[in-house]
């Protein structure tokens, strides 16, 4: 899956500066090139595995 291998190419760093962000969805959907609504259907999932690397 497309999401999982951009999250697992992130460092810590860039993980919980994008948590961080005043719109996290956005930014991660220009980052990965994944559409915005795909981020918002699996933004649960997304989330949690950003989290899981901090």
């Amino acid at each position: 899956m497309k999401i999982e291998s951009v999250i697992s190419e992130m460092s810590a760093d860039e993980k919980s500066q994008l948590l961080g962000e005043r719109y996290p969805k956005a930014r991660f959907s220009e980052r990965s090139g994944v559409s915005k609504d795909s981020v918002r259907r699996y933004w649960d999932e997304i989330e949690t595995m950003l989290k899981e690397g901090v």
